[in-house]
This record gives structure tokens, sequence and C-alpha cells, in this order.
């Protein structure tokens, strides 16, 4: 069982950033909620650049993610949030060792 990292990258263009970080207050506790380590980065030096960063226990966890009954609660948020940003751009990391 590898632990894996999720990322998701992208930019929230000017005159959206308020709405995004509103959505984003919303999506922080509940996946606090569901054991999943869920954190937003915003890069210092690229302006209004984002990583979300997912890390689970296992790959069975990761793959469980993708359930849309998983999400259910807060699917209308993540939509918005991937409504608004651009240049979206997914990664995925296997733990070694």
């Amino acid at each position: 069982m590898s632990r894996i990292m999720f990322t998701v990258s992208y930019v929230v263009p000017d005159g959206k950033r308020a709405e995004y970080l509103g959505l984003v207050q919303k999506l922080i506790p509940f996946y606090a909620s569901t054991g999943v380590d869920y954190s937003v980065l915003e890069d210092n030096a690229a302006h209004n650049h984002f990583r979300e960063v997912f890390r689970y226990v296992s790959e069975e966890a990761f793959e469980a993610s993708d359930d849309p009954e998983t999400t259910r609660d807060v699917a209308d948020v993540i939509d918005a949030v991937y409504g608004i940003v651009t240049n979206v751009q997914y990664t995925t990391h296997k733990a070694v060792g």
C-alpha cells in the first residue's frame, strides 16, 4: 500500500481571486473530514498561481476519491473552482519505500 500525492496546479484569473478563495475555504473542512491531507498553496513567485495538494494513505484511498459519491456534498463547489481556473495541470506521485 503506497501513499499517493495528487496535485492540481492552475491559474486564477485577475478579478476572480476573492471568489476562488471563498470556494477553497469550503473545501478545506470537507477534505479534513474525509481523512485526506488537503492543502492549497500559492506560488510566491507567480501571480495567482495555486496548487491543490491531496495526500492519500494508499492507492485504494486515491482510487476511491474519484467516486462521485465521495464528493457529492461539495460537487458544486469543485465545479465552481474548475469553472474559474485556467491552465490546469494534474500530477500524481507514488511514495517509494
